[in-house]
């Protein structure tokens, strides 16, 4: 019985072209495990950033079914004209995220960036759009496991309507916008 499955096994790798070295990979692994096309894949690339959002429980408005954007940049927004051009370069990194995903009040959401730069941002910035009204609560975040944000509530809002929810973030509406802006380094104090 050995004997026809050894005789099985040359003939299968015979038929297949295996060479030596390749059958010596298959079984004692490669040698160097870059040398496996799927190698690149099976490592983690990048940072992995982790975002836990409340809203408001207590909000009387629906659930918004906006975009909602967390943003780091450099310049805050605050003033009579939005800024030009609209999204700039000052603009480090956004993330964004639907007001539908929310369940009982809570998000929690995950990706993967290139390089954790964003985090020496000036500003942290949440916006909505759109103009339902999305009543944010609080936003933690984590980056690689290292709590970077805990629990900051996004209060006070600035913008006109502030009373309203986060809305109407964009150039069309900038009289009526509301939005949350702080200062990145001060925020990350707080959860220390």
């Amino acid at each position: 019985m050995r004997r026809t499955r050894a005789t099985v096994s040359v003939a299968i790798a015979v038929a297949l072209g295996l060479t030596a070295e390749t059958l010596d990979s298959v079984a004692l692994g490669p040698t160097n495990p870059a040398q496996l096309p799927m190698a690149q894949y099976s490592r983690s690339i990048g940072y992995q950033v982790t975002f836990a959002i409340t809203q408001n429980p207590k909000a009387t408005a629906p659930a918004s079914d906006d975009q909602l954007t967390v943003i780091f940049a450099n310049h805050s927004v605050e003033g009579p004209r939005p800024p030009k051009p609209f999204f700039g370069e000052d603009i480090v990194q956004e993330f964004s995220f639907s007001g539908t995903d929310f369940a009982n009040n809570q998000l929690r959401f995950t990706r993967r960036v290139n390089d954790k730069s964003f985090l020496d941002a000036r500003y942290i910035r949440v916006v909505n759009y759109g103009t339902d009204g999305w009543e944010g609560d609080q936003i933690s975040l984590t980056v690689d496991g290292q709590e970077v944000l805990k629990n900051v509530p996004m209060m006070p809002r600035l913008g006109r309507t502030g009373s309203k929810g986060l809305q109407n973030f964009n150039p069309r509406n900038w009289s009526g916008r509301s939005y949350w802006e702080a200062e990145l380094s001060r925020a990350r104090q707080s959860a220390k």
